[in-house]
């Protein structure tokens, strides 16, 4: 060991003179081999002798330490001084040569040593798993790698070369661990020893961890660190073997924690050292922490505690497990509980019992079912026995294996009897055999049944049943339980029952016509509004007083609230009038009688009057139209006598002679004005007169004249167009009549149209008759038809009232609609006005029609031309 040493030492002298060497400093360099050789050499003191044979002197040029010369640093000796000095010289030169060899040889054995421990090294460097490495701190402070052993260059597959060409260890570090490492580094840099764990990555991508353990080595200064000496230990294994283990352990906490059964560990004492939720709650604490250290005794009543301490001194003492053992408890709501316990010792390395593990599962439910196992039984049992219905239980072969009494009292036979029988014995022979495919499928399928049979008694007599078959499991196969009841009472009830039914039925569709056929709307509603039954004519008027249907909630019928019309029933109030557009409704509500199942509802009746108010409109129109015609007539006979006399008289004064233009142009003014009155006696007389000399017409003959005698009278702005359906128009009429009518009309509808528009013409066909008061037959239908103002309503109603007029005082006699009027009814026709304000009016007229065209004078259609302008009657406007 002392050699190896010293070998060591001359090496690092060695490295020193070089480094010393390579500076040039030669007394430094010889000072320092001097004092080296003299440590060497186990010298006290030494020195560098230079001779100088020309001189014959010796000089000492180097002495350690130089106090202990007695000649100070420099001496010299002349080779001729005597024999005594040259034999001084001699001796120590013969003495340093000796200890020179001496020295030679043994570095040689030091050097032999050295290269045996690096061979050695080597070896073991090759043959163990485990990794080493020197670095070298640069002057920047980052590492370079100067040493690894083979073994990290086997694992990860790069040498020291290939490692730096990557740049350095760091390279093949595991990126999310190159924190660690750096810190790993920097905390050995400033000169602390580290051990860390991080992940590498090898040539081949596999990951593997590593536990390095690196040692700092200081300048001989001890300044700073200048390289890094480390071990790395490979820990894959035992990380994956951690990892595995880390995964079990949670995997084993998971499924004990997530058990519904109580899992625990006891120590000797009885103290609870693990429980997991289950025996947690059972337990009646919040956490495991209020778990934890507890002994029974702590939790449950002392006598339970008791006998499960009991169970656990057998079990810690003995050795041996107790199994399946059932064990009472009291639960957290003060309710008992019952669970079935394993216990079982638990030991250490050595065998020995260091206290149990008890697992209990939670019986209670099960407790509960078997005690109401055993109550349904005797349940069963009572109503087996005492059922009003026969019970009978039997087998795959049908056969009876077991009988109530009341199946006795059914059959007419003894429990004896029947229990040797099967169940076809009991079927008539009419139903025997028929349902037992169908019970047994649907027994397959639903696991129970129900039918309707037919079963003998023992005296012949055939008893209707019904039957209820279920299907239960039991040890000695499928057993079926047939409940069976008599349902002769029941059969003659409901035959009774549809004889009634029938009969109610047959009342209700009576009903049902009679309602549907009632002219008035006859709804059901309950006491919320909503309309459950309506019948046809109901549907409809709720459609126009409600826009709603059955089934829907009603609040108001037109502007009427139901709730009011209600409130108006209980005091028996008079019908209400619900006015929705042109239509016209009476409703009156009754409450339902409180003896009926419909108590609480309401029956509402809507009678739509709209029709009946205008025929009562119309005939009191006419009737005041009848009474103005008579009053005018009369007037305007006696008035047509004066102008008659008037008329007569004025021609023959004017033809007297000796009057003077003056008297003469006065009697022209008369006659002129006697004339105009004339006419508008013969208007009155139209209105007034019923019925005219008739003749067989054609009303499109006098509609296209008239149209072209429009054409050219009305003013450019006014457009004319007729419109006359295919077929043969043929009346009785006075066409003079139908025209002057026409034309009446015509000045009307231009009155109404001062900026201009559309009259039209239309001329039609209908089989129906434009009053259901009126002969059924063909009619002709003429339309009149502008684009003009329109009427107002309150108009509408006095139209054709004679001396009604709307226009400025001096522009109208109200004559002309009157005159239209009178030809209508004159020829037993039938006019209606249709209009709103600022969309036109339309008057449609309607005369019945003849079959057969009789030749009768018609006026000529007018002269086709151009339009031209004439003067029209002023009076003839509305």
């Amino acid at each position: 060991m002392a050699a190896e040493a010293r070998v060591e030492e001359l090496a690092a002298l060695q490295a020193t003179v070089l480094d010393i060497a390579a500076q040039h400093d030669l007394p430094t360099l010889l000072h320092t081999i001097v004092e080296r050789a003299a440590q060497l050499l186990g010298a006290r003191s030494g020195g560098m002798y230079l001779c100088d044979p020309a001189r014959g002197e010796v000089r000492c040029v180097v002495s350690i330490p130089q106090q202990q010369t007695p000649e100070g640093l420099h001496r010299r000796a002349a080779y001729g001084e005597g024999a005594a000095s040259h034999a001084a010289i001699a001796v120590e030169n013969t003495r340093l040569y000796e200890e020179a060899q001496a020295g030679i040889a043994e570095r040689k054995r030091a050097e032999e040593a050295l290269r045996e421990s690096e061979t050695r090294f080597r070896l073991l460097t090759e043959l163990i798993s485990d990794y080493a490495y020197e670095l070298r701190i640069r002057p920047d402070g980052t590492p370079r790698g100067e040493w690894l052993t083979e073994s990290f260059t086997s694992m990860f597959g790069y040498s020291l070369e290939e490692n730096q060409a990557r740049g350095g260890l760091f390279s093949i570090v595991l990126p999310e661990d190159l924190p660690i490492a750096t810190e790993h580094f920097q905390r050995v840099a400033a000169g602390k020893a580290d051990v860390t764990e991080m992940r590498f990555v090898t040539r081949g991508g596999e990951t593997r961890w590593l536990r390095d353990y690196a040692r700092p080595v200081w300048d001989d200064a001890r300044q700073k660190v200048t390289r890094i000496f480390g071990a790395a230990q490979d820990i894959t294994e035992r990380k994956r073997v951690e990892e595995a283990m880390t995964t079990e352990r949670s995997l084993l906490r998971t499924l004990v924690d997530n058990l519904p059964d109580s899992v625990y560990v006891k120590d000797l004492a009885g103290r609870k050292t693990l429980a997991n939720p289950a025996d947690i709650r059972k337990m009646g604490v919040a956490s495991a922490a209020e778990a934890l250290g507890k002994t029974d005794f702590e939790v449950f009543p002392p006598d339970l505690a008791a006998i499960f301490d009991a169970d656990d001194q057998h079990v810690i003492q003995t050795g041996q497990p107790v199994l399946n053992r059932e064990e009472r408890f009291i639960l957290p709501d003060g309710s008992q509980g019952w669970q079935l316990t394993a216990k079982a010792p638990l030991r250490d390395r050595a065998g020995q019992v260091i206290g149990l593990v008890g697992i209990g599962h939670d019986i209670t439910e099960r407790k509960r079912a078997e005690e109401a196992l055993r109550e349904s039984e005797a349940r069963f049992r009572v109503i087996f026995e005492r059922a009003n219905d026969a019970i009978h239980v039997d087998n795959a072969d049908d056969q009876i294996l077991q009988v109530n009494p009341r199946m006795g009292e059914l059959t007419g036979y003894s429990r004896e009897e029947l229990l040797t029988m099967r169940v076809s014995d009991l079927q008539a022979p009419e139903v025997r055999g028929q349902s037992g495919n169908v019970v047994r499928n649907e027994l397959a399928r639903h696991g129970h049944v129900a039918f309707e049979s037919l079963n003998l008694h023992r005296s012949g007599r055939r008893i209707p049943i019904e039957v209820s078959v279920a299907c239960i499991e039991s040890a000695q196969g499928d057993l079926y339980v047939s409940i069976v009841r008599d349902i002769t009472e029941r059969k003659q009830a409901e035959a009774e029952r549809e004889r009634l039914l029938a009969q109610v039925q047959a009342q209700a569709e009576q009903i049902a016509q009679i309602m549907d056929t009632v002219p008035e709307g006859v709804l059901l509603l309950d006491a919320d509004g909503q309309v459950l039954l309506a019948n046809p004519a109901g549907v409809r008027d709720l459609v126009t007083l409600a826009g709603a249907a059955v089934g829907e909630r009603l609040t108001h019928l037109g502007d009427l609230p139901l709730a009011e019309l209600f409130a108006a029933a209980e005091r028996g109030g008079p019908w209400h009038e619900v006015r929705v557009g042109r239509h016209i409704f009476e409703a009156i509500a009754r409450s339902v009688s409180a003896n009926s199942p419909a108590a609480g509802h309401w029956v509402l009746v809507i009678n739509d009057v709209t029709q009946a108010r205008d025929l009562r409109d119309q005939l009191q129109q006419q009737e005041r139209l009848a009474a103005v015609g008579q009053l005018a007539a009369g007037i305007a006979h006696d008035f047509n006598n004066i102008l008659a006399i008037i008329a007569l008289q004025a021609p023959l004064i004017a033809r007297a002679p000796g009057l003077a233009e003056r008297e003469r142009e006065r009697l022209a003014i008369i006659s002129e004005q006697t004339s105009h009155a004339t006419r508008l006696i013969q208007q009155l007389l139209d209105f007034s007169r019923r019925g005219a000399g008739t003749a067989a017409a054609r009303p499109g003959a006098v509609a296209e004249g008239a149209g072209q005698l429009l054409a050219r009278t009305l003013p450019e702005s006014i457009e004319v167009t007729l419109v006359c359906e295919p077929g043969e128009y043929v009346v009785l009429a006075d066409p003079t009549r139908l025209q002057q009518m026409l034309m009446n009309l015509a000045v009307n509808a231009r009155d109404a149209m001062p900026a201009g528009g559309t009259l039209r013409l239309a001329l039609a066909q209908q089989e129906t008759a434009p009053r259901p008061d009126l002969p059924a037959g063909p009619w002709v239908r003429l339309a009149v038809t502008d684009s003009g103002t329109g009427i107002a309503p309150e108009t509408l109603a006095h139209l054709f009232e004679p001396f009604f007029t709307t226009k400025p005082r001096g522009q109208g006699t109200g004559l002309g609609l009157a005159q239209v009027h009178g030809i209508v009814k004159q020829h037993d026709g039938e006019i209606e006005v249709h209009s709103a304000v600022g969309q036109g009016t339309i008057f449609t007229i309607c005369l019945p029609a003849v079959a057969e065209a009789a030749s009768a004078p018609n006026p000529a259609p007018a002269a086709r031309g151009g339009r031209r302008r004439r003067a029209v009657d002023p009076d003839r406007g509305r």
